[in-house]
């Protein structure tokens, strides 16, 4: 969702800043704007600072064509987005906070920075663009090696009824 509390100010002050510097990046948006962006976005993608996806009902497209995942959240629950980023083998970079933090390892599977702290975002994105395509790959893939061992729904379905027949 396209919304202040994900970062979205960031990620676009973020995406101007890193096109000056490496102009062939490409900075993907996706979802619906529940706050009013439209014509942010919209100026941002005619100019290719962004490409807007809108709403998807397909992500893995999406994941098909990036190496990373970008999500400055100021808060989240466990983050979807960044368990199905990650299952497709792809980097994370994201605010170290709960619900984030958990779904990557600093520096082997994903980058993590201080959330509302451009500085430090920008500082993880350019660490990311400036390794190798073979170490992104490899990232990518410890990154999907994590999340299958330790937030696979059949393992968390297995804890849960252990937990209840404990419990009984």
């Amino acid at each position: 969702r396209i919304m202040k509390a994900k970062g979205i100010d960031n990620y676009l002050r973020l995406a101007k800043t890193i096109k000056q510097d490496y102009p062939e990046t490409e900075f993907h948006v996706v979802g619906a704007m529940e706050e009013d962006y439209q014509s942010v976005i919209e100026d941002l993608n005619k100019s290719g600072t962004i490409i807007y996806h809108g709403s998807v009902q397909e992500i893995r497209f999406i994941y098909e064509q990036v190496q990373a995942v970008i999500l400055p959240s100021y808060h989240e629950g466990l983050s979807n987005v960044l368990l199905e980023a990650a299952s497709t083998g792809r980097v994370i970079i994201a605010s170290h906070i709960s619900g984030c933090k958990e779904t990557f390892i600093e520096g082997e599977s994903g980058f993590g920075f201080n959330p509302h702290d451009f500085n430090d975002m920008m500082n993880s994105v350019k660490k990311f663009i400036q390794i190798s395509l073979e170490n992104k790959e490899r990232m990518g893939l410890k990154g999907r090696d994590y999340v299958e061992k330790h937030f696979d729904r059949r393992l968390i379905i297995q804890n849960y009824i252990k937990t209840i027949e404990e419990v009984l």
